[in-house]
């Protein structure tokens, strides 16, 4: 799936001419943790809550909250603003931009097409992702399997499951902590996956333990 498609298009916005007392009001207004800064609509930084906290003068040095307000109120989002943005485009996928924060600890990535600020993708909108994949909306049920890392095996698996004529939600698989196999994150259709299990004990393909 590509960002495009899971990005967020109606954006709140602060241009560069603006104090960061009206960015600090965006951010609390709308409920929401990135504010990116533009020019026209050309992305040129991103501002967060934090990045506000660390430009305000300390609290411990006994400086009243009128008086924070009114210096956030005479200080430019630009002063404040991370200026060495990640972006993606529209195009690359959410594996990537999942690897991206991951990578960076950071959470969220704008999205940019021709120089253009066209939306942005957060964690929660890949965390968001990760439920619709998993199928999690819909009455089902998950398990997990231990699969020999060869040609065929997953084949077997969907194979024993169609026998009982109940559909597949969704199947993941991951790297296993054992070499040479796999492990397999499935969700069936059915609230009573026990003959199923069973028929796939019986042709090897066990659920692993609880700890490695």
């Amino acid at each position: 799936m590509l960002v495009g498609r899971r990005m967020r298009t109606s954006l709140i916005t602060v241009a560069k001419e603006a104090t960061l007392a009206q960015a600090r009001e965006l951010l609390h207004s709308h409920r929401i943790r990135h504010l990116p800064v533009v020019e026209g609509d050309r992305l040129i930084g991103i501002l967060t809550d934090r990045n506000i906290r660390q430009a305000s003068p300390s609290s411990t040095a006994g400086i009243s909250r009128d008086r924070t307000a009114a210096f956030l109120a005479q200080i430019p989002v630009t002063e404040a603003m991370v200026r060495e943005v990640r972006t993606v485009s529209p195009y690359t996928t959410l594996e990537e931009a999942a690897r991206l924060m991951i990578e960076h600890k950071i959470g969220c990535l704008p999205v940019t097409e021709a120089d253009r600020l066209v939306g942005i993708i957060t964690e929660t909108d890949i965390l968001g992702v990760l439920v619709d994949v998993m199928g999690i909306r819909e009455p089902s049920t998950r398990f997990e399997l231990t699969l020999p890392d060869r040609p065929g095996a997953l084949a077997e698996v969907t194979r024993i499951i169609k026998t009982h004529e109940v559909n597949i939600s969704s199947i993941v698989t991951m790297p296993h902590w054992e070499p040479e196999k796999r492990l397999a994150v499935i969700r069936i259709k059915t609230m009573n996956p026990q003959p199923i299990l069973k028929d796939l004990a019986a042709a090897g393909f066990e659920q692993p333990p609880l700890k490695p």
